[in-house]
């Protein structure tokens, strides 16, 4: 969703499945301050089957003008009996900001913003020093 008619799209679709006062979560990268690094992240989880390890890079100079990045993620599941899985693709992600976020939310006339938090834990708001991403809580209107 790079354009702001298809992120409103996308939360008039999500409105059509929930009811009055339905909660919708999105949770979205924070956009970089000017002359950060590149984005990476790099995680493994393990269960009983396996073992998965994600890999998520910044590909590129961003689009400034398109607030655009693009990403690569990669995932390889290792299973403990079996062959490997490894998963590649690469994707456009627009930046928004909390402001854009709110004008949007607004401009689709479907939701309310409820909080908007800077992580999924909900002791950390958006303007918290350990704040890393943005974490909208919508409720349909």
């Amino acid at each position: 969703m790079t354009r702001d008619d298809d992120f409103i799209g996308h939360l008039r679709s999500v409105a059509r499945c929930l009811v009055p006062k339905g909660l919708y979560v999105i949770e979205m990268a924070r956009p970089p301050e000017p002359g950060d690094p590149p984005a990476v992240s790099v995680w493994s989880t393990r269960d009983d089957n396996g073992v998965l390890d994600a890999k998520w890079e910044e590909q590129g100079a961003p689009d400034l003008r398109a607030r655009t990045r693009r990403y690569k993620l990669r995932l390889a599941y290792k299973p403990s009996n079996g062959a490997p899985t490894v998963v590649e693709d690469t994707a456009q992600q627009r930046d928004y900001s909390r402001e854009q976020l709110q004008a949007l939310v607004e401009r689709s006339g479907v939701f309310r913003i409820d909080q908007i938090l800077g992580e999924l834990d909900a002791s950390i708001d958006y303007d918290h020093p350990d704040a890393w991403r943005i974490v909208a809580i919508l409720e349909r209107r």
